[in-house]
């Protein structure tokens, strides 16, 4: 088990980019998700052999997704923003909440009303380089065909 925690674990923090130090949170999101998923034994998940009923599932976030969590009418005056940039880092037990890290501050809080844009994370924005840049000409990988009254040249040094 522990290296099924440790392995998922890693995963999702190369995946999103994340810094080593949040190890911990990767870990507890880890478990969590695991906690979730049926066993190959008894075909049940841990979380049914112990509280007896299915878990919910509608609430599963991609670890690292960048979001906006609500920053409350009293905590803020009315110029000031009224959401702060996160990412997802987890759950909290017993919380109607997620775990999520304020990019500004790199403090972890607890919010509940926080919209995740689970589609783009911090790897999305980083750029990848193809081949080596010494001014060669990269081929496309593969080309598509042209559509019906185009034409398409090729050159190939």
């Amino acid at each position: 088990m522990n290296r099924s925690l440790v392995e998922m674990a890693r995963c999702m923090l190369y995946h999103e980019g994340i810094d080593k130090k949040w190890w911990a949170e990767a870990v507890n999101t880890s478990a969590w998700i695991i906690n979730r998923i049926p066993n190959t034994v008894t075909v049940k998940t841990p979380y049914e052999i112990v509280y007896q009923k299915k878990p919910q599932l509608k609430n599963l976030k991609v670890f690292g997704a960048l979001g906006y969590g609500h920053i409350p009418d009293e905590k803020r005056r009315k110029l000031d923003a009224k959401a702060f940039k996160c990412r997802f880092l987890g759950y909290e037990d017993g919380v109607k909440g997620y775990r999520v890290l304020n990019v500004e501050t790199g403090q972890v809080k607890t919010v509940r009303t926080v919209k995740f844009m689970e589609t783009t994370s911090m790897g999305d924005l980083m750029t990848e380089v193809e081949g080596d840049d010494k001014g060669e000409d990269v081929a496309a990988p593969h080309a598509t065909a042209p559509s019906h009254g185009q034409s398409q040249t090729h050159h190939l040094q």
